[in-house]
């Protein structure tokens, strides 16, 4: 019988297999460190009862007595195989550990517990209900009925793909070859993690570059709860997909994921194909909602975030969602690609960033960002580089706010595009970054695009900065394509000049001033009686402006008296 007892871990362990279901029948053998021989492991903290070698596990994959003790300051091999004695995995070093004090024990495991930082040292300040000093690890907080706890058991609340990677494939995530794969492993941890709370678990991904060959999903086995996936950071946990497919289909509600990249080997963007996808949110039986994405970057795609249709199917809306800080590097067409169903509400993008130059040459080539039912979306401090003809694309929905936006290095070359397509009812943009952006259309080119859904544009703040405009072509900042549409220019950022209104002169107010830029009172629109409309093309013996006298479709307007 040993001296002393340590736990390997906490009570009513459970073992899975490669598909992430429970390894009912499984075997785990217990033997010397680095060798076959065995050595012997115990049901409880007294030694009284030695396991079976193998433990033979129950229906459920579990231990049958609940805990396995092992003897202090001997070190163990374990392997895990199936009831046909197929190895699964292999555990090496194992020691038996003697009681521990805090104030000596505190190796770095940054972000083990997502967001923040966590050491050994403060999970175990946690068991112990203490911030100084040394105790045991076991220590119960006298008074309070609480169970008592191990570190072990402590830290198994955090799973991590880690504990469901054989050793070979452990190395090679941790050495960045990314030459096994891990899929199975990824999706098993994910599913055994649902299994714990139906919505809510955390799978964390440790530094490393993992390959995948096929879809992962954050919904558990058989749609059955969600899973947040968290990496350690956007450099430093990396999906390397084996193929053309999409790699993350993120469902998780009420959770947030995020801090990895997605990375494809650099591509000519013309030869980069439809299939090749970096983060899905929403499926057909799941939202994407009050959740966020947040750090993740995505290369090389040909769309790196999108939200399908699922029009027809149970779910597949978003809201109350957010991305931020979300990325796509040399995406070969849009790079956040958000097409809903109706439904969607609230989406909120933060300090997110598109590039679309080509992976081969640099020149602009793929699109920005486009939007479709969604009804109220934010933009917060967003940037958008080296798009071609399209930039951005919002299309059916009621709000769209802009608090601070940034246009750098895009290009427009056809004559018949449009930079920025706005084709909802209201729109606030405030702060709006043109810089050093290419016109060459041979044309008109329209910046932004105010749609015949178009209610009211509010724009405050627009800069442009080292705009280079080719021959022939003139650049029109805001353009209309509705006679009921009003643009509202808070400041002089937006000049009449700047504005293509086609014909529907009155339709602007600069400063707080209706101005109509032919010299004519309304005649078209439904005024109503004091409207006033001053002469936006002021001069010598013209008309200052027109009263309405009378309400009406156009009613019945009066001048002002001549200058």
């Amino acid at each position: 019988m040993p001296v002393t007892l340590s736990p390997l871990a906490g009570a009513a362990q459970q073992f899975f297999d490669n598909n992430g279901n429970p390894l009912s029948g499984g075997k785990l053998w217990s033997y010397q460190a680095g060798t076959t021989t065995p050595q012997t492991t115990y049901t409880d903290s007294a030694g009284a009862v030695a396991h079976t070698n193998p433990i033979i596990l129950d229906s459920a994959g579990r231990v049958p007595t609940g805990e396995i003790w092992l003897t202090v300051n001997q070190t163990y091999k374990f392997v895990l195989m199936t009831s046909a004695d197929v190895t699964l995995a292999t555990w090496d070093n194992i020691t038996g550990s003697s009681n521990i004090a805090l104030a000596d024990y505190s190796p770095d495991l940054t972000s083990l517990l997502y967001p923040g930082p966590l050491t050994v040292k403060s999970a175990l300040d946690q068991i112990t209900n203490r911030t100084t000093g040394s105790s045991l690890i076991g220590f119960l907080p006298s008074g309070t009925g609480a169970v008592a706890r191990t570190a072990q058991s402590k830290l198994r609340e955090v799973v991590s793909v880690f504990d469901f990677m054989t050793s070979a494939q452990i190395a090679d995530v941790q050495a960045g070859t990314a030459l096994v794969d891990v899929t199975a492993a990824i999706q098993a941890a994910i599913h055994y993690a649902a299994t714990r709370a139906l919505v809510g678990g955390t799978v964390y991904m440790p530094p490393g570059k993992y390959r995948t060959s096929s879809t992962i999903t954050t919904a558990g086995a058989g749609n059955v709860g969600q899973v947040a996936l968290v990496g350690a950071g956007i450099y430093a946990t990396t999906f390397v997909p084996n193929g053309d497919f999409t790699v993350l289909n993120i469902v998780t509600s009420l959770m947030t994921s995020g801090e990895f990249v997605i990375e494809w080997p650099t591509t000519n963007s013309s030869v980069i194909p439809a299939t090749r996808i970096g983060v899905e949110l929403a499926s057909a039986n799941y939202q994407f909602s009050n959740a966020t994405l947040r750090s993740v970057q995505v290369r090389n795609a040909y769309r790196g975030f999108v939200l399908n249709d699922w029009t027809g199917q149970p779910l597949g809306t978003t809201w109350l969602a957010s991305l931020e800080k979300c990325q796509t590097i040399r995406c070969a067409d849009w790079g956040i690609y958000i097409n809903s169903k109706t439904g969607s509400t609230t989406l909120r993008l933060m300090q997110c960033y598109v590039r679309a130059d080509n992976g081969v040459g640099g020149a602009q080539y793929g699109k920005g960002i486009y939007i479709n039912n969604v009804n109220e979306i934010l933009f917060e401090q967003c940037a958008i580089d080296q798009c071609l003809d399209q930039w951005m694309y919002l299309v059916n929905y009621n709000v769209a706010v802009f608090n601070s936006i940034a246009f750098e290095g895009n290009r427009m070359a056809s004559a018949s595009a449009v930079a920025i397509q706005l084709n909802g009812p209201q729109n606030v943009i405030n702060g709006f970054k043109d810089i050093v952006n290419t016109y060459d259309t041979g044309g008109n080119a329209r910046i932004i695009y105010m749609g015949g859904n178009v209610d009211t544009l509010s724009i405050c703040g627009y800069s442009e900065q080292g705009a280079t405009i080719a021959g022939g072509t003139t650049v029109y900042r805001i353009t209309f394509n509705s006679a009921t549409s009003l643009l509202s220019v808070l400041d002089r950022s937006v000049v009449p000049s700047q504005v293509l209104n086609n014909g529907w002169v009155v339709n602007a107010v600069y400063e707080g001033r209706r101005l109509s830029m032919n010299g004519l009172p309304p005649s078209y629109g439904t005024w109503v009686r004091g409207d006033r409309v001053q002469n936006g093309t002021p001069a010598v013996g013209a008309s200052k402006g027109w009263y309405c006298t009378v309400s009406g479709s156009p009613g019945t307007w009066v001048s002002e008296g001549n200058l």
